[in-house]
C-alpha cells in the first residue's frame, strides 16, 4: 500500500489481511490522494480483510476486475 501511496504501482488488493495489514497502509493510501475500499462494496475496510486500494486513475477499472475475478 505504500507503494500504492508513493506512486511505485497502480495498485493493490488482498485478501485475509489483518487489522495490523491494513490500519497503516489505509491512512498513507488516503492521504496521499488514493482510494481504499473492500472488494464486496459497503465493508468496513479494517473488519471485512479485504481490500483494494489504487490511485485515482486506475482505481473504477481496477476494482472492475477485481471483483469480476472473485
Amino acid at each position: 500500500m505504500a507503494y500504492v501511496a508513493a506512486g511505485r504501482v497502480d495498485g493493490f488488493w488482498g485478501r485475509r489481511l489483518k487489522l495490523w495489514d491494513v490500519a497503516a497502509g489505509l491512512i498513507i493510501v488516503k492521504e496521499a490522494g488514493g482510494f481504499c475500499e473492500t472488494i464486496q462494496p459497503g465493508g468496513d475496510v479494517l473488519q471485512d480483510g479485504t481490500l483494494i486500494s489504487a490511485n485515482d486513475q486506475v482505481y473504477a477499472p481496477f476494482c472492475k476486475i477485481i471483483r469480476k475475478g472473485k
